[in-house]
């Protein structure tokens, strides 16, 4: 018996036959990761007891978004170890979206789930989506259950706010919903036609016809590490790094509208509220300031909101959403 390591510079073919190592797949597990070195091998545990339970032919895809711990190492531990696990190795942090697109290409299961590695998401859910699956439904959609607590006012807030990062982000996904999932190969195939994921899947797949089924639950704190957002990064994401400065801008100036409409409705609620104890005139300039601000504020934001989807509109780029630098799985006695 042996194992192989090898480079890969082929993306892959999303609708290939679910035929791997001469043996069909029935399930793949894609998990993007970036920097999760601290949680990878209990995830990898948790997988595989999953797994197990079910006695499925599967395959874990771990893809490593450019690390810069002990996640590669750990990773190619794993894939030595075990025939089920691939690693795919990403040359450079391309971004959550690139991680899944290159995992994708590489999944040759019949049912295809994808996931976060951070736990937040129970792999223990796995057995109601195949059933879903195996049921007929093309595409699973795991939705989080909205926070109930609090007032009417404040989870209408809530989803306001979701509702405006979504734009300023990019998510483009149903509401309450993460990046826990699963695709048929129909839906993989039909995926694979677009430019963008998220922001255009919904409409794909209703295009397609593919029957959906949604599952609600309770999303898991984190188990170990911190989460990996970062301000810059949510700001800089873009579809092509050629336009990532442009976004950059675009998405700063929804933000600055977005914190200048409350900042402005607080201050002039400050200045009324002070005249009211104090028993005097409000000041009347900084009174007007904070009216004059509040639409300018909201303009700041719509022009934003229109300059990102006017980019949309522009011809996609050709350059590739990710490169593979190496890809390791274990091989019994020959090389790729």
């Amino acid at each position: 018996m042996g194992h192989s390591r090898c480079a890969i510079d082929s993306p892959g073919n999303p609708g290939a036959p679910a035929v791997y190592n001469g043996e069909e797949v029935e399930l793949s597990v894609v998990l993007p990761l970036y920097d999760e070195a601290e949680i990878v091998r209990l995830t990898y545990r948790r997988l595989k007891a999953v797994m197990a339970s079910m006695e499925i032919s599967h395959e874990l895809l771990f893809v490593d978004d450019g690390s810069r711990d002990g996640t590669a190492a750990a990773l190619s531990g794993m894939a030595l170890g075990d025939p089920s696990v691939t690693a795919v190795f990403l040359a450079g942090h391309y971004g959550k979206e690139s991680a899944l697109a290159a995992g994708l290409a590489q999944a040759r299961g019949r049912a295809v789930i994808i996931m976060d590695a951070d736990l937040q998401d129970p792999p223990e859910l796995i057995p109601r989506m195949l059933a879903a699956w195996r049921e007929g439904a093309e595409v699973v959609l795991m939705r989080r259950r909205p926070k109930t607590g609090g007032s009417m006012l404040q989870r209408m807030g809530r989803q306001g706010l979701d509702c405006m990062l979504d734009s300023i982000g990019d998510i483009g996904m149903p509401e309450s919903s993460v990046d826990f999932m699963l695709y048929s190969r129909r839906a993989l195939a039909a995926l694979s036609l677009l430019v963008h994921r998220k922001r255009y899947m919904k409409p794909m797949l209703s295009w397609v016809g593919l029957r959906e089924t949604v599952i609600e639950y309770e999303r898991q704190p984190r188990v170990a590490g911190s989460s990996k957002w970062s301000l810059l990064e949510f700001l800089g994401r873009a579809p092509d790094g050629s336009i990532a400065y442009l976004h950059m801008l675009l998405r700063t100036l929804m933000l600055l509208g977005l914190a200048g409409v409350p900042a402005s409705l607080a201050c002039a609620c400050y200045n009324l509220a002070k005249a009211a104890i104090l028993g005097g005139p409000p000041d009347t300039g900084s009174l007007a300031a904070s009216m004059w601000a509040l639409p300018w504020a909201g303009l700041m934001y719509f022009s934003g909101w229109t300059g990102k989807y006017i980019i949309q509109i522009s011809p996609p780029a050709r350059r590739p959403a990710y490169s593979i630098r190496e890809l390791v799985r274990f091989r019994a006695n020959s090389s790729l």
